[in-house]
């Protein structure tokens, strides 16, 4: 069992641990949430997983769509990757297929 090293003799007198412990625990806490509202970058390639995700998608029909070239996508050897663009255009193309399926008369 590793023994935990202890304050040195200054830092204990100047601050108590309970209170590092806790300035430390805050500092956490606050760059925990500065990263999740930091703005990603926009020009990194989305796995198909990511993609997915945002498009509320099984990742296994994004994959096969992106197999048949019938969804923009971005192709490294087997791998398939989406830019925020791709993403975009897959959601345009998917509301202009449910207007689509809209005006199309009901069969009889």
């Amino acid at each position: 069992m590793e023994s935990v090293e202890q304050p040195s003799a200054e830092i204990a007198g100047v601050v108590g641990v309970a209170e590092l412990v806790a300035a430390l625990h805050e500092v956490t806490v606050l760059l925990g949430q500065w990263l999740q509202r930091a703005p990603q970058d926009p020009d990194a390639l989305l796995t198909t997983e990511q993609a997915a995700q945002l498009l509320q998608v099984p990742c296994r029909s994004l994959q096969d769509r992106a197999a048949a070239d019938s969804v923009p996508h971005h192709r490294f050897g087997k791998h398939y990757r989406f830019s925020r663009s791709d993403i975009a255009a897959i959601h345009e193309l998917t509301q202009r297929a449910k207007n689509s399926d809209k005006k199309r008369p009901q069969p009889r």
